[in-house]
């Protein structure tokens, strides 16, 4: 028996819980059946997995998410009703697979139809991730070669040499203090979304990322960093 048609027979019958994203699922499920077939050891361990996580959500369908083009528009609330974001009645748009939104509101407009509307609430984690505290840095002053303002952003470089991105939050006398969090790490949020097209990507699109013909500014991304 083929592979394909092994994991074609399971993919029905998996349960997987809404914080674990449907793609990593069926990778994992694939490495399964994979090591079931040439039977290797480590299938043990994978094992675990699906003992762990089929009584934990709802059944998940294979859904094709090989290189499409989705345009949407959203509302971003708080879990009091107030808008974070929103596209403001202009088209947003990502390519699927490419780690470029939230995978759980992926996951769910992969399921949708043109038109449709949908309603999704994400706890911290499938959000923008939990507010770390080490994230947190005060900075001396003289580092900068220019006056910084607040809520401006600015990039700093790790002692590994990579650069990260930072936001002035806060002054002392002689340092200022940047975090590295998301605005809204921590937040719990509830999304109103609603799918106006999915095309296919053209193959400019799937090597730059970005989606043709659509200019967006970066505070009207979704984007998960």
């Amino acid at each position: 028996m083929k592979l394909r048609d092994v994991t074609k027979s399971y993919s029905g019958l998996l349960e997987a819980p809404d914080a674990v994203s449907k793609t990593l699922y069926y990778r994992i499920f694939t490495a399964y059946i994979w090591t079931r077939i040439k039977g290797d050891a480590s299938s043990d361990l994978l094992s675990i997995f699906f003992i762990e996580t089929r009584f934990a959500g709802r059944v998940y369908e294979e859904v094709d998410m090989a290189a499409n083009v989705v345009y949407f528009s959203y509302v971003m609330k708080n879990m009091r009703g107030k808008v974070m974001k929103s596209s403001r009645g202009q088209v947003t748009a990502y390519i699927e697979t490419k780690n470029q939104v939230f995978p759980r509101m992926e996951d769910k407009l992969a399921r949708m139809d043109e038109g449709q509307e949908t309603t999704l609430q994400l706890n911290a984690k499938e959000a923008y991730g939990d507010y770390r505290e080490n994230l947190v840095l005060e900075i001396a002053k003289e580092k900068f070669q220019s006056e910084l303002k607040l809520d401006q952003w600015v990039q700093v470089k790790s002692p590994s040499g990579r650069l990260t991105k930072l936001q002035v939050v806060d002054f002392t006398d002689d340092s200022v203090i940047l975090d590295g969090n998301h605005p809204l790490a921590g937040m719990d949020l509830y999304m109103e979304v609603k799918l106006l097209e999915r095309r296919p990507a053209d193959e400019r699109e799937l090597k730059s990322g970005e989606v043709d013909g659509l200019s967006i500014s970066p505070e009207d991304r979704i984007l998960i960093h």
